[in-house]
């Protein structure tokens, strides 16, 4: 039997055992029969009286482990009620303890993940009102202006719109696509792709910020070099990536783009030579705990969405993503994906 079992008479003389009890007991021995047990029991004083239907959940030190039992005892009586002994059972329960100590443990970081990105979406959508209070009253002043013909007026402010509406947008883009990850409704479709291309479509797509600051955009990676991953999410990858690049380097910069195979992985890697990022900024990027955002060279806003974004879409990828980075020397952005050995359909 698993379950540890000791029968006393009435006096609480010992009348048997089974092994599973030494567990418990280790002094039990057959020497013992017909004496009492009293000092055996000491160790559990719960068991200084003995109660009929008594039932608890011990905790027991075994060669410096923890093991937990469910201890019950039960009287024996024979015609007219007389008591004539004790069984006292232990079921051992520590598998249930530590399955009940991980469901307390998983409850918790949930409960506390659940705060957090409360607090995280509460930041958001206090950004998400400002944008569009400064678009409305902008947009109003706008027309004022025009209604006075004060063009310069009018163009600065227009121009101030533009900014706030491309990065709301950006934020509105990222969030949704970051509700669906939670939903799990992010169809995950991988396919063999050519990395170099999917890199090219997107510094295509950011040209215009890239001439807005004089950049130089520099991708070394091999037309040949192949992955396996889906299309859609590594684009948001690297438009995060690329744009946040931009955004914190100095008019006249350059941005390299650099891929290698190593084990099965395509490390990607997106550096920049502008203001780089203290510890403590590093330590706050991929956390849903921590809302960081902070303005770039030309005080551009972020939406302190991004790059958690990336970590969930790289994750899909059964990759990693990671940053190295100095104050004042640029930053280094780096993520894994599968890389394909297949070749490329034409």
């Amino acid at each position: 039997m698993d379950v540890g079992i000791v029968i006393t008479d009435e006096e609480k003389c010992l009348v048997s055992f089974n092994p599973p009890a030494l567990e418990i007991f280790p002094d039990l021995s057959a020497s013992m029969k017909g004496k009492r047990v009293d000092p055996v029991f000491s160790a559990l004083p719960c068991l200084a009286e003995l109660t009929d239907g008594y039932q608890t959940d011990i905790e027991i030190s075994h060669q410096g482990t923890l093991r937990y039992f469910h201890l019950q005892v039960v009287a024996l009586r024979a015609e007219r009620d007389r008591l004539t002994g004790w069984v006292v059972i232990f079921t051992n329960i520590s598998e249930r303890k530590q399955k009940e100590t991980e469901l307390l443990i998983a409850d918790k970081k949930l409960q506390d993940l659940n705060a957090s990105k409360d607090k995280f979406f509460a930041i958001i959508a206090h950004d998400l009102r400002n944008a569009f209070h400064l678009i409305i009253n902008m947009s109003d002043m706008v027309l004022e202006n025009i209604r006075k013909d004060d063009k310069e007026a009018a163009i600065r402010k227009a121009r101030i719109i533009f900014e706030t509406s491309v990065t709301t947008y950006s934020l509105l883009q990222n969030l949704l696509e970051w509700a669906l990850i939670q939903l799990k409704s992010v169809p995950f479709k991988p396919a063999d792709l050519s990395l170099a291309d999917v890199v090219e479509t997107e510094v295509k797509n950011l040209k215009t910020l890239v001439e807005q600051k004089e950049l130089i955009v520099q991708s070394t990676i091999d037309s040949s070099l192949k992955i396996y991953g889906d299309r859609e999410m590594l684009k948001t990858v690297l438009r995060n990536l690329i744009s946040n690049a931009i955004k914190y380097s100095h008019p006249g910069g350059m941005i390299r783009i650099n891929a290698a195979i190593n084990k099965g992985l395509a490390a990607v890697e997106v550096s920049d030579e502008g203001i780089g990022m203290t510890s403590e900024e590093k330590d706050k990027l991929f956390k849903i705990e921590n809302y960081f955002s902070k303005k770039g060279t030309a005080s551009e806003n972020g939406t302190g969405l991004g790059l958690k974004l990336c970590k969930e879409f790289i994750r899909m990828h059964g990759g990693d993503i990671w940053v190295t980075s100095e104050t004042g020397k640029g930053s280094t952005f780096y993520f894994t994906v599968p890389a394909s050995n297949r070749p490329l359909l034409q």
